[in-house]
């Protein structure tokens, strides 16, 4: 979904921050609808009810807090509300992310993909990255931060601490590197 005036600008910086933050699948940025995202006090409940590892319809909830100004431009909280369409309420099964072509059609896990390639070009980072950086990102970067395995697991709803010790591993290559305890 695009803000008023078709700016896929906002579209794309609101897919970014909310995959990174709440550490979402493309398939479950797709699938997002603005039923789904509830606001309350200290920013936006996010409930995912599709999941890859979610079978039951109880919707699993993410919290992304509405962050400090001195980080606006990445707070997915303010992205969100950059792209709120007019009659939001009368539609409330309206997916969150949509094409600019086209403002009926949801964006495609194609599309995430997209987004992600030029943010990177745009970054001028040379590596490939995958929308599945979003999710490993964020598990990379709360390691690197100090989160413990169980903080990150609980937001990104991981069920296997394997697997998410599998994204951290990278990380702490540095944050928890032997040589460098040893001569501090």
């Amino acid at each position: 979904l695009t803000a008023i005036g078709g700016n896929n600008a906002a579209r794309d910086r609101a897919i970014i921050s909310v995959g990174w933050m709440a550490a979402l699948r493309s398939s479950e940025i797709v699938a997002l609808r603005w039923s789904d995202v509830v606001e309350v006090e200290p920013g936006i409940e996010l409930h995912i009810r599709e999941s890859k590892t979610n079978k039951t319809a109880e919707p699993e909830i993410i919290a992304l807090p509405l962050l400090p100004e001195a980080f606006q431009v990445i707070c997915p909280v303010r992205n969100l509300r950059a792209i709120v369409p007019l009659g939001r309420d009368r539609y409330p099964d309206t997916r969150v992310f949509r094409t600019t072509s086209d403002q009926h059609s949801s964006v495609s896990q194609r599309t995430i993909q997209r987004v992600i390639d030029r943010a990177a070009k745009n970054a001028r980072l040379g590596a490939h990255y995958s929308s599945h950086c979003l999710r490993r990102g964020f598990a990379s970067f709360a390691a690197a931060r100090g989160m413990t395995g169980l903080q990150i697991m609980r937001h990104g709803r991981w069920k296997s601490s394997s697997t998410m010790e599998g994204y951290v591993e990278r990380a702490e290559l540095w944050t928890k590197n032997p040589i460098t305890e040893l001569f501090r």
